[in-house]
């Protein structure tokens, strides 16, 4: 599994591909893993390390012929890496599209046919930004549309040729525009959990002030000052409010405090219904609130009673939906109860591995999949949609709607030249 790590999903699910006898291997050419406790020893040895040393010394490296050499490097270890895997595994899992070869310029697919070649499974997991187009997504905020139009046509080839050679695909299918095949529909699957349940046994007066906590990656990302002035303007209605901002620090303070909260905002422009913050409130029963276009959408594939549950809410109604639970603490406590349910018996680590075994045994209910030409929602993830319009004109402007890389989707096509015309 590989190769990198988003929000502790590998590090769980390799925890409990251990739990349940299937011997794994996670590699993680970054960093970012190693801020998720795991349960069990890290696949760690002489090459992993060299690895990950080459690629940090890639990106940080100035001088291009540093960089040459540590690419050589980087391309050298991975080699190492990718022969001992093709010995020793029978599964693997990609996420972000980044396969063993995918940053190195000569090698790139190399892999993927070589694991075909020997009948491996090969299973590509996206997690939003790394499928989600770019015309649609926070990339509008500062990119051209030059920019945009030429890194939309690279994500979409980069996109089919893992689907060529993919023996499955998951994906939100709010963010899965490029695909031409049916996929995994990712919530079916789910985010696989820990054992974090905040304090039970911890309980907050309701004559004290409201808590609550927002802990942006990227606030410019999550729409944090727009999230700000929501709150002030709930502060001078006279609410009693105690607002926690994080950002930047480890996942072990994010959760102290979502303890110590009464609910969370997670951001302000989402796809989806509970991504990693969400989850970790909802496992310790705290609700959240999420700002988003995708609600018609998401309920549309899911069905009301399959919901995951949360207050998600057009951005333009996020202080109605933050004051909806700050006038109600009995709401913030129905809410956050039903929310553990759902994530507790859904999202267990153990339940989501099982759930790749049956995908790796070919196993797959058929209402797990989602048709790609079944999709209208335009408006995908982390900026306004006035933003979004313009973005889709200028580059149907001047490239045409083909630059869009839609042409196989007619209710998108449809969606967008509506879009433009409002």
């Amino acid at each position: 599994m590989g190769m990198t790590e988003i929000a502790g999903y590998f590090t769980r699910l390799s925890d409990s591909f251990q739990e349940l006898g299937i011997e794994n291997y996670f590699v993680d050419i970054g960093f970012s893993s190693d801020n998720y406790e795991k349960k069990y020893k890290r696949f760690d040895n002489g090459t992993t390390r060299r690895l990950r040393n080459a690629y940090a010394g890639f990106n940080s490296e100035i001088n291009p012929a540093g960089r040459v050499l540590s690419l050589f490097r980087f391309g050298f270890h991975m080699t190492v890496l990718f022969l001992w895997a093709l010995i020793h595994a029978d599964v693997f899992l990609f996420v972000y599209g980044n396969t063993f070869f995918s940053r190195v310029p000569l090698l790139r697919s190399i892999d993927l046919k070589l694991m075909r070649l020997f009948r491996k499974i090969i299973i590509f997991v996206y997690v939003g930004s790394d499928s989600r187009p770019l015309y649609a997504s926070f990339a509008v905020n500062f990119k051209n549309e030059d920019e945009i139009a030429a890194l939309t046509s690279k994500q979409q080839k980069a996109i089919r040729m893992a689907e060529k050679y993919a023996s499955y695909v998951l994906d939100n299918p709010a963010s899965a525009h490029f695909h031409g095949k049916k996929y995994i529909n990712f919530f079916r699957v789910g985010m696989p959990i820990d054992d974090f349940t905040g304090n039970p046994s911890e309980t907050r007066d309701d004559s004290e002030a409201v808590v609550i906590l927002h802990a942006p990656s990227k606030p410019e990302l999550k729409g944090t000052d727009r999230i700000r002035d929501t709150v002030e303007r709930l502060k001078q209605k006279g609410y009693p409010i105690n607002y926690v901002e994080l950002t930047g620090v480890p996942n072990r303070i994010i959760r102290e405090n979502i303890t110590q909260c009464d609910f969370i905002i997670d951001e302000l422009y989402s796809d989806c219904l509970l991504a990693g913050f969400s989850t970790e409130a909802a496992q310790a029963g705290k609700p959240a609130v999420i700002g988003g276009y995708a609600g018609d959408f998401l309920r549309s594939v899911f069905g009301s009673e399959e919901l995951p549950p949360s207050i998600y809410a057009d951005p333009d109604q996020l202080e109605q939906a933050v004051e909806s639970l700050i006038s109600d603490r009995d709401k913030i406590r129905e809410i956050g109860a039903k929310a553990k349910v759902y994530v507790s018996e859904n999202w267990n680590s153990n339940a989501i591995a099982e759930k790749y075994i049956r995908i790796f045994r070919g196993d797959v209910p058929e209402d797990w999949y989602y048709d790609p030409y079944d999709c209208e929602y335009i408006f995908g993830c982390g900026a306004k949609k006035e933003n979004i319009k313009k973005a889709v004109a200028q580059i149907i402007e001047k490239y045409g709607i083909t630059a869009l890389c839609i042409d196989d989707k007619p209710k998108l096509i449809k969606e967008y030249k509506k879009l433009i015309k409002r």
